[in-house]
């Protein structure tokens, strides 16, 4: 799911013309982008959490725009308040990154990347608190952090390098 700001970003970028068609049309693929693997099943459970939790809480239907807000912030609040130990334990899908999750990584929004770092860094933080560092799904999870940390770090030097060079 990708922000409406964000494609709105994109197109003022454009417009003023800050940014090429090619790489206007690069960003729109990646806001767009189809997730795969560990990433399209984590955002798949978020989305059923999130729209779940919306409508248990919400009695009467919401304007579009009510419904973006508070999906945005029951989604925020799902990331760093919820008992990730348990999913994570349950998850028969956990496995240790492919490829496909590598490149994924590669590819998202600098928003979901964001989330989903938030999202393991808590879950990591919650096994630490109940000795589980060490078992199997923290270590897979460490690997994801790391892939995302890194990811993260690089997208933070291009944009260091680029400023530089304008």
């Amino acid at each position: 799911m990708f922000e409406k700001a964000e494609i709105e970003d994109v197109w003022e970028k454009f417009k003023d013309s800050q940014v090429s068609v090619s790489v206007a049309q690069k960003e729109i693929d990646k806001l767009f982008l189809v997730q795969k693997g560990f990433f399209k099943r984590l955002e798949d459970n978020l989305t059923i959490i999130v729209t779940d939790r919306i409508s248990k809480e919400t009695s009467e239907p919401l304007s579009t725009s009510a419904y973006l807000l508070r999906q945005r912030n029951v989604r925020k609040a799902l990331i760093q308040k919820s008992n990730w130990v348990n999913f994570w334990l349950a998850c028969p899908w956990l496995n240790a990154p492919t490829i496909e999750d590598i490149e994924t990584i590669r590819s998202l929004s600098e928003s979901r990347l964001r989330d989903y770092h938030k999202l393991i860094r808590e879950s990591l933080r919650q096994m630490v608190n109940r000795d589980l560092e060490k078992s199997m799904e923290a270590s897979i999870l460490k690997s994801f952090d790391l892939l995302m940390t890194q990811e993260m770090k690089l997208r933070t030097d291009m944009k260091r390098s680029d400023s530089r060079g304008r």
